[in-house]
């Protein structure tokens, strides 16, 4: 009886083990390089199209990712070839548009910082995601956030990911919020309206379900956009407001969508206020940082510039410009030929060159028909 009941023990011995190798095995888990069981590293961030970009090694190599609290962990399909990552199987998602697509899954580990990330999965993305100006290879998603604290230091422009709250500093000048977290997103509750955490949604102040405020008078855009790896597009009305949230008063752009069932507070949070996501204890940190403007659209051009499939397009206008429509194709602007630009780049260094001081002649393909329209400095900005 002895002997069995020790066979017996060895046997579940034996399988605990293997279990809970077989965990280690498929979930990511972060691990620091000095053999510590508290880990923390610093780690600067880049800031590009007003998105927060990281450097980060996998396979020797050094990648630039996109941090992407409301995505996924993509790489560019191109990369992934050149890494020779292990590929593990192909599967349905929905992308950003809730659209199903078929992606292909791999699975590596990478350096950020001191810390080494064990079983990260990462899904391929189509090179075309991102410009080529941009230098940014993939998206470091949400399933990254899945123990410790991640601390969005904008004074500094670093991130920390430590497993020790204490190892922050001045946790006491923040406003602390519970939230709760659902399959990787970060849902905050304000005012009986749920808001996800979403710092890859570019310029995004706050982007909610509903109608903007057509008895306000002030500026609305319309403008046609594609969600991060989605094909679909959508139209947007942009308007500035003010908000409360955490008991505070904000300024900045409110984005309205009648396709959305969920709220996203945008890359412009991380950008203007420092935030810190402990995810072991579900709160999110924030203290507000300095409005840096009175008005966020009083500036910004009434006629906005895609570059799409080698083309120049109208992306949106705002709802004082009639004649000129989204999707229209430019041909000329202030009588220059735009059909040689070829590439991102191109078209970026062309936009900042426009000069607007004495108004701009705009010549576009429109349903076939050739029209050209010329705006008055006060059109282009009332």
């Amino acid at each position: 009886m002895k002997f069995i009941l020790i066979i017996l023990l060895l046997f579940l011995s034996t399988s605990c083990k293997t279990v809970f190798s077989n965990f280690l095995f498929k979930k990511m888990y972060y691990s620091s390089k000095e053999k510590t069981n508290e880990f923390y590293t610093e780690i600067p961030y880049n800031i590009i199209g007003e998105r927060i970009v990281l450097a980060v090694e996998i396979n020797n190599k050094i990648v630039h990712l996109l941090f992407d609290t409301g995505g996924m962990t993509h790489l560019n399909e191109n990369l992934i070839k050149k890494l020779d990552l292990e590929y593990s199987y192909t599967r349905k998602i929905y992308d950003a548009n809730s659209e199903v697509k078929e992606v292909k899954e791999y699975r590596c580990s990478m350096d950020i910082g001191k810390l080494h990330v064990f079983n990260v999965w990462i899904k391929e993305m189509d090179s075309t995601c991102f410009d080529s100006c941009e230098n940014i290879d993939g998206i470091l998603g949400k399933d990254m956030l899945n123990q410790g604290c991640f601390y969005f230091n904008k004074d500094e422009q670093k991130l920390i990911i430590t497993n020790s709250i204490n190892k922050i500093t001045n946790i006491n000048n923040f406003h602390k919020q519970k939230v709760q977290i659902y399959l990787g997103d970060i849902y905050i509750k304000n005012n009986n309206k749920k808001f996800i955490l979403d710092s890859g949604y570019q310029n995004g102040f706050i982007l909610t379900n509903g109608k903007y405020n057509e008895k306000k008078g002030d500026k609305v855009y319309t403008i046609e956009v594609k969600a991060l790896n989605s094909k679909r597009t959508q139209k947007i009305n942009y308007q500035e407001e003010n908000i409360k949230i955490f008991n505070d008063e904000y300024k900045g752009i409110v984005a309205y969508s009648d396709s959305l069932n969920i709220n996203l507070l945008g890359s412009v949070w991380f950008l203007r206020n420092n935030i810190i996501i402990d995810i072991s204890n579900k709160n999110l940190y924030i203290q507000k940082g300095k409005e840096s403007k009175t008005s966020y659209l009083k500036d910004k051009m009434n006629i906005y510039f895609v570059f799409e499939n080698g083309k120049i397009l109208i992306q949106g206008t705002s709802k004082t410009i009639q004649d000129i429509k989204i999707g229209d194709i430019v041909q000329r602007v202030n009588q220059i030929d735009v059909s040689q630009i070829s590439n991102q780049c191109e078209f970026k260094n062309f936009v900042k060159t426009i000069d607007c001081e004495k108004g701009i002649s705009i010549s576009v393909l429109q349903n076939g028909l050739n029209k050209e329209y010329t705006f008055s400095r006060e059109e282009l900005y009332k």
